[in-house]
């Protein structure tokens, strides 16, 4: 429901338009992880999301000045990872982890075309027995 004010004649009416919307999106992926050696393990994932709208982005928000927008539609993303894991391996009293991975999303908006983010992220984990 969507309460607008409108001049009709020069007098000021209050009218409710209602609509509706049902949207159906697919999200989907999948992981593949090979182990090269006992110690050594090789990751990859590949995933398409779908977000959909929050109910300020369509009903808007009077307290936070958000307009309603009912056609907005869903985000898109593409997301890769590549990564690895290491371990565990025994040096002198110590037990000891690597890992590290990287990925590339890629986002489609529509009110700002394709964005692009590349990051990584290592961990180095040492235990003291």
């Amino acid at each position: 429901m969507n309460p607008l004010v409108e001049d009709r004649n020069g007098e000021r009416i209050r009218e409710k338009k209602n609509f509706s919307k049902q949207t159906y999106e697919t999200d989907y992926g999948d992981v593949i992880s090979q182990l090269i050696r006992p110690a050594i393990v090789v990751l990859t994932s590949a995933r398409q999301m779908v977000q959909l709208p929050s109910e300020n982005e369509v009903f808007g928000d009077s307290g936070e000045n958000i307009m309603e927008n009912p056609e907005i539609k869903p985000e898109t993303s593409i997301n890769l990872k590549v990564g690895f894991k290491a371990g565990l391996y025994q040096v002198n009293k110590r037990t000891i982890s690597v890992s590290a991975s990287g990925f590339i999303r890629v986002t489609f908006f529509e009110n700002l075309g394709k964005i692009k983010s590349i990051g990584f992220d290592a961990e180095l984990r040492i235990f003291i027995q």
